[in-house]
């Protein structure tokens, strides 16, 4: 870890490195539980003027290191919970609209928005937040059944967003604590993020069945 943190310091200084290597440094800081610096390098990268070489301008790696960028900077508990989660869905935006419904299927990046609003719920204890997430989270494996049923890719949205009204309101109602364990567990796994199908599609479930129930 030493040296991954020396490498990343020397990165963060001004020391110059090939995109490869600098984006296997990240990941590599990522893997090993060092979210602060893997945000910080990554933020350096996406600069674009830190390489020996030239930063490649093709949109499928642009487009895979910004949500990576989104996500550290939502998970970096060096930063306060609503700054490190808002700046998160700012990064976000950056590259990707999050209301165009041609996302839905990507699980890569609306599971990402959907980890960020997760997050945030759990810190601030915002109930859109939990809603907001859930939905990002349905859109993301849009093509699963939920409950055993196919819906449309605008049907479970619409029917979430429907149900809010006949919740408890009121702060407690947005205590974590007060929300069925089910959904508090499954949240708790960690392989979320990336919203594998297995994963999505229970958790998507495990809500319908708490909020539309």
């Amino acid at each position: 870890m030493t040296d991954l943190s020396d490498q990343a310091g020397s990165f963060l200084g001004g020391e110059y490195l090939t995109f490869n290597d600098a984006d296997r440094l990240w990941n590599d800081l990522k893997e090993n539980d060092e979210l602060s610096l893997a945000r910080a390098v990554l933020s350096r990268i996406r600069a674009g003027r830190y390489f020996l070489d030239k930063m490649p301008s093709d949109s499928p790696i642009l487009n895979r290191l910004c949500p990576q960028e989104a996500m550290l900077t939502s998970k970096d508990v060096e930063l306060g919970a609503t700054i490190r989660h808002d700046k998160g869905l700012e990064i976000l935006r950056e590259r990707f609209d999050l209301d165009d419904r041609s996302l839905d299927g990507d699980a890569e990046t609306l599971g990402i928005a959907g980890g960020i609003h997760k997050r945030r719920w759990e810190d601030l204890g915002q109930y859109e937040d939990l809603r907001t997430a859930a939905e990002y989270y349905s859109r993301g494996v849009a093509s699963e059944p939920v409950c055993g049923v196919k819906l449309p890719r605008n049907d479970y949205p619409v029917r979430l967003k429907n149900s809010v009204s006949s919740r408890p309101q009121g702060h407690n109602a947005d205590k974590p604590a007060k929300w069925p364990r089910t959904i508090v567990s499954e949240w708790s796994n960690p392989n979320r993020e990336r919203v594998p199908l297995k994963v999505g599609a229970l958790f998507v479930q495990v809500v319908t069945l708490e909020l539309l129930s």
